[in-house]
């Protein structure tokens, strides 16, 4: 499963570390979001 970790290549870290940092922006967006929501409602 972790296959390509084993490979040293620095594009498929650049990659990972791409996707986890998009993924930590949309959940932070996601949790502000319905923060909001409850307080206004």
């Amino acid at each position: 499963m972790f296959r390509g970790l084993m490979f040293d290549s620095s594009l498929e870290y650049a990659a990972l570390y791409t996707y986890a940092l998009t993924g930590i922006l949309l959940i932070t967006a996601l949790v502000m979001a319905v923060k909001a929501l409850k307080r206004s409602g």
